[in-house]
């Protein structure tokens, strides 16, 4: 008796406290889970024939499971592999990482392709790879304990992708952001730098010799080459503390960040802008859209910045006419975004796909927060230093 008092007294505890976190839901689908087994339990032991009592038992068990660990992975939490460098220092490739979904509400499968463990039998079928675009359901998310804020760590994805990206979040819904030499300005302030941003610096040397000995003394091992232009001049891809650090040596003779000049026009956000001057670090200034915010379309600068997150995250039925967009043969001159939207950009400036390339990422594409690393096989060997890391 005084267990049972016990249990329910934990479980009452539990539901409570997700409730003040925001988390009736979860608090609905623990109690539902909880009745859900103490009922089937009491009619299974009402079987009085034991081997079939006990094949229910197991049947029941193994679904039971099933369900816990599809439900902690659509709702709680995941587990995910980096594909890319493009956060170094901060995440290496292949590190495998766990996404908590509970920091901002997880979203809800819109067909069964993104549910996990069933959508194994989906992807036997011959039209797997057309099938997984369609959508059955609305995309909604559920609330969460927080919201999405500056230097938080996701898991997104664009547009209609099954591909995952992990990126930084440089500014939220509602921000202008400018990219001025490298340095970020949200809404005309700039950003401290976070100490494992990495960007690609230049330099001159006073001795080689020297330096290779201070390098030593401060225990870097830095990859260099030199600029083909200048060969006085040094490059080599530093992380902020390492940029702190190496200024610092007697033996360099000047130190300063290498910005990129020229980026493909087609390859820069916003796409076909003319005349488009930007580059990955001058870039701007645009403001990140938020709900509600309102675009005159007739502006073709707001046009050609805004047009393809209204097309391919807001509204799929609105085509693109002679720089025109129009629903329905009708002529839209201004547009009210439905959702907020974020600037993402990786770690790795100088070697990253991010928001500089692909637009703003709405909210209803983001997976969750970057915890923590579960472990790190980097540089051929299992890093013991990052086991369990917490980002």
């Amino acid at each position: 008796m005084k267990n049972r008092i016990k249990k329910y007294l934990f479980l009452t505890i539990v539901l409570i406290a997700l409730v003040i976190y925001n988390l009736l839901w979860l608090s609905v689908i623990l109690l539902f889970l909880a009745v859900f087994y103490k009922l089937i339990s009491f009619f299974v032991n009402k079987i009085k024939i034991v081997i079939i009592k006990n094949i229910v038992k197991g049947v029941f068990s193994i679904l039971m499971i099933l369900i816990v660990g599809i439900g902690i992975r659509v709702f709680v939490m995941d587990i995910y592999f980096i594909p890319s460098s493009s956060m170094e220092n901060t995440l290496y490739k292949n590190d495998v990482i766990l996404v908590n979904k509970l920091k901002y509400g997880p979203l809800l499968p819109r067909s069964p392709y993104e549910i996990p463990w069933i959508n194994i039998f989906y992807y036997l079928k011959d039209n797997s790879k057309e099938a997984i675009q369609k959508k059955y359901w609305k995309s909604r998310r559920l609330s969460g304990t927080s919201t999405i804020k500056k230097q938080d760590i996701l898991v997104f994805k664009k547009y209609h992708d099954a591909q995952f990206l992990v990126k930084r979040c440089t500014a939220i819904a509602g921000d202008q952001l400018k990219i001025i030499d490298g340095e970020i300005m949200i809404n005309g302030n700039s950003r401290p730098i976070h100490k494992n941003i990495k960007d690609i610096y230049k330099f001159k040397i006073k001795n080689i010799e020297q330096f290779y000995v201070e390098l030593d003394c401060v225990e870097l091992n830095i990859d260099y080459y030199e600029d083909k232009k200048a060969k006085d001049w040094k490059h080599a891809v530093l992380t902020f503390n390492e940029f702190k650090t190496i200024k610092n040596l007697s033996s360099i003779d000047s130190l300063q960040k290498a910005t990129i000049k020229n980026t493909s026009k087609a390859r820069i956000y916003p796409r076909y802008f003319e005349p488009h001057t930007w580059t990955l670090d001058n870039y701007g200034p645009i403001i990140i859209p938020k709900q509600g915010m309102g675009v005159d379309l007739k502006n073709f600068r707001a046009f050609t910045y805004y047009q393809e997150p209204i097309r391919y995250y807001e509204n799929s039925n609105i085509k693109i006419k002679n720089k025109k967009l129009f629903l329905k043969d009708s002529l839209i001159n201004k547009y009210n975004f439905k959702q907020d939207y974020f600037f993402m950009m990786g770690d790795n400036r100088s070697s990253s796909f991010d928001s500089r390339y692909i637009g703003f990422i709405p909210e209803n594409k983001v997976i969750g927060k970057v915890e923590c690393i579960i472990f790190s096989y980097k540089d051929d060997r299992f890093q013991w230093d990052r086991l369990l890391k917490f980002i």
